[in-house]
Order: C-alpha cells, then sequence, then structure tokens
C-alpha cells in the first residue's frame, strides 16, 4: 500500500515528547580535631603563674538531597500524511464480519476536507 501513501504525499507533522528524571542521593561527613594553648604571666610581686588548656571538638552531619527535572521537546518531521501501514490494518475490506461495510480513502489534491482539514477523507460504503 505505499503506493498509495506516495500519490497522497508527505506533509509536516509535529510530535511531541516529554522526560522526567529523579535523582535522590546521602552524603555524611566527620571531623575531629583539637587545640592547646597555654601562656604564663607574672604580677607585681613577681610570682608567675601559668595557664594551660586544651580541647578536643568533632561534629559528623549527614543529609539527604533530591532533584527533579522535567523537559519537553517538539519534532517537526516530514513524514507520510497516511502511514502506508493504516490501508491494511484500518480500513474495513466489507462482508458478513464488517457488517458489510467497506472502507475507502477519498483523495483530493490541492483540497482540505472540512472534517480532516487534510487532503484525505476516510469513506464508508454499504456493501448491501
Amino acid at each position: 500500500m505505499k503506493w498509495a501513501a506516495d500519490l497522497i504525499g508527505r506533509g509536516i507533522h509535529h510530535r511531541k515528547g516529554w522526560n522526567e528524571s529523579t535523582t535522590t542521593g546521602t552524603n555524611r561527613s566527620a571531623s575531629v580535631g583539637g587545640s592547646y594553648g597555654g601562656g604564663s604571666s607574672t604580677d607585681g610581686k613577681g610570682n608567675s603563674t601559668s595557664s594551660g588548656n586544651w580541647g578536643r571538638n568533632w561534629g559528623e552531619s549527614r543529609g539527604i538531597s533530591e532533584s527533579t527535572t522535567h523537559g519537553t521537546s517538539i519534532q517537526e518531521v516530514m513524514d507520510y500524511l497516511i502511514e502506508p501501514s493504516y490501508f491494511a490494518s484500518e480500513l474495513r475490506t466489507g462482508g458478513k464480519g464488517y457488517d458489510f461495510c467497506v472502507d475507502g480513502i477519498l483523495f483530493q489534491g490541492g483540497r482540505k476536507w472540512k472534517h480532516t482539514s487534510a487532503p484525505w477523507l476516510k469513506c464508508t460504503f454499504r456493501q448491501r
């Protein structure tokens, strides 16, 4: 049925797409540190004193992060106005199994039919 699709021709089609992705992560970090300090002083009577201090510190941090990304796309492609497979799979061929109905495609180049806004129109014919 490619010859029928070729006869009707090709046209511009817009195809839309979308995507979504989610990323989740965890992190953990720890730190340990220490310090020591000291000093001395003398008072007016000649007495000296000294002092010292020391310290130790530690820390831990934990976190959870999550991000979600959404995207859309529109593609403009040149493709058949009616795919060749349509003629074999979407049109009824009559007989008792199809209630004696036959489908066909009415095509007129340079015209857009009101019902399809295209140069083709699907029609149904009764066999009885």
